[in-house]
């Protein structure tokens, strides 16, 4: 019997691929299939059987939306029995129905949300540039894919209760919530001086960033924002000389710059977000919106601090709170142990042995 494992594309070692490792050692020689990648040495290593390239161009796409469908339908799953998907985007849509004639085929699909722009996740500027060069049947025939596929999923994972909720709103389904891992080799705790505040998110209207700005704008205390996005230029220019803009960065950019910081801040609502965990994880305090993804995780100014809304002033208190109090860092990082790699991977193994139908048992790595 066969496995496979369908992810979006690579462009380089993150969280997810921390899952991906997971997946591939369970599954152990599965075929992996994406729609791009830069670079196979990291893949290679994994021990997949054979990895199949989609081959658009990663830096470029989200232009190529319109060819998605057309290049999954070349995707052949037939024969696998057990289909496992890790995506936020497109890859989810190969569905077992279609291309697969083995009435054994399982599948898993584990999904940080409802497929970004597709659900109205966004602000209306930026939804307004990305539906313009499709037609409205365009859309409707993605949200119909999409549809499609959460309706014959057998085992449906998510991050958190925030995405949890989301698909079931979406998708009237009930997901079973699994914590990715922390790369703990990367975020351990380790000391350093506390001369600013951080934030790790893409830069857009709909990730909450405006406030903070102007919040820093007001206190003149350092903000240091790691991302880039398609308001990089407008935001930089909104934001005094006290908030720097620094790009993408990994995960060890990331917990270089995190060593330093007195905080992170979480202003978005509608997304997972990773970077409280690995805040978290080096013993950094977390200001979070409280209907974010990350407010699950703060508990009681122990561990960070919620704000109730998107304005300066909100955002303002919890700031000061985190400048005028010492938070206990030994506490901050124990409410993140579990967010581990070898606890992520065990969560995972006996989710398999609970619902992976037993004549499919034999294909999972066994200890």
């Amino acid at each position: 019997m066969k496995t496979a494992i369908t992810y979006d594309w690579f462009t380089g070692q993150d969280y997810k691929e921390r899952i991906l490792e997971v997946f591939a050692r369970q599954f152990f020689s599965s075929d992996l299939f994406l729609l791009a990648y830069e670079d196979d040495s990291y893949l290679s290593s994994l021990g997949f059987n054979r990895i199949y390239n989609g081959k658009l161009k990663t830096r470029e796409i989200w232009k190529n939306i319109e060819k998605f469908p057309k290049v999954l339908s070349k995707m052949n799953l037939r024969g696998y029995s057990v289909v496992t998907s890790l995506s936020c985007g497109p890859m989810h849509w190969i569905k077992k129905n279609k291309y697969s004639d083995n009435d054994l085929v399982y599948q898993i699909g584990y999904c940080f949300g409802p497929y970004p722009y597709l659900w109205d996740d966004g602000d209306a500027d930026t939804l307004r540039s990305f539906w313009n060069r499709f037609s409205s049947n365009d859309r409707l025939e993605f949200r119909k894919l999409d549809q499609e596929y959460f309706a014959g999923i057998d085992l449906l994972l998510v991050p958190d209760n925030h995405a949890a909720e989301k698909m079931k709103e979406v998708h009237n389904r009930t997901p079973v919530i699994l914590h990715p891992p922390v790369s703990e080799h990367i975020f351990h705790p380790r000391s350093g001086d506390k001369d600013y505040f951080i934030i790790n998110s893409d830069i857009e209207h709909f990730r909450g960033l405006k406030p903070v700005i102007e919040t820093f704008n007001y206190l003149n205390d350092k903000l240091i924002i790691l991302g880039e996005g398609t308001r990089h230029d407008e935001f930089r220019e909104l934001a005094r000389p006290n908030i720097s803009f620094l790009g993408y960065c990994d995960e060890s950019e990331r917990a270089f710059y995190l060593r330093n910081a007195i905080a992170a801040i979480v202003p978005d609502i509608r997304h997972y977000n990773h970077f409280a965990k690995e805040a978290l994880s080096m013993g950094v305090p977390v200001l979070a919106h409280r209907h974010s993804s990350a407010a699950e995780l703060i508990h009681s100014e122990e561990n960070g601090v919620l704000f109730a809304e998107h304005t300066p002033d909100s955002i303002l208190g919890a700031v000061l709170y985190a400048l005028e109090n010492q938070f206990d860092r030994k506490k901050i990082i124990k409410s993140a142990e579990k967010f581990n790699r070898l606890a992520f991977e065990e969560a995972f193994k006996k989710l398999i042995v609970k619902h992976l139908p037993p004549v499919l048992q034999s294909i999972t790595k066994k200890k």
